[in-house]
């Protein structure tokens, strides 16, 4: 018989406990699944490969693109940046990842100074 996560209801303490999860063998050990030795693992087309681990929710390194003004003919630099930000997946629908807290951070950013020149050309017909 396969349970949904609708069938089954799990507590907080539960969930968190599953959260910890990160890896087959770990998963394996919490609901007591024999896993069949390392080497007879492969995907569904038959090649060998390494085990999944799980992506837990956990700080990690992000693309941010700034929060910069339009202005026309202004350039800012840089543009994005790598911040670390909650990320990962947990189990079931009802569980998102939400970091446990937040800072601000204030960033320089530069302006850098062009010089435009205009160019005339002439056509000839």
């Amino acid at each position: 018989m396969i349970l949904r996560m609708k069938d089954v209801l799990l507590d907080r303490e539960s969930l968190a406990l599953l959260n910890t999860v990160n890896n087959i063998t770990a998963f394996a050990d919490l609901f007591d699944i024999l896993l069949p030795p390392p080497d007879e693992l492969s995907t569904r087309f038959g090649a060998s490969s390494e085990a999944a681990t799980m992506a837990n929710c956990e700080p990690e390194v992000r693309t941010v693109h700034l929060d910069l003004p339009v202005e026309a003919n202004t350039f800012f630099f840089p543009t994005c940046v790598r911040l670390e930000q909650c990320g990962g997946c947990c189990y079931g629908p009802l569980v998102t990842c939400r970091p446990t807290k937040t800072t601000s951070i204030s960033l320089k950013v530069r302006l850098p100074k062009f010089k435009f020149t205009t160019t005339h050309l002439n056509f000839v017909s």
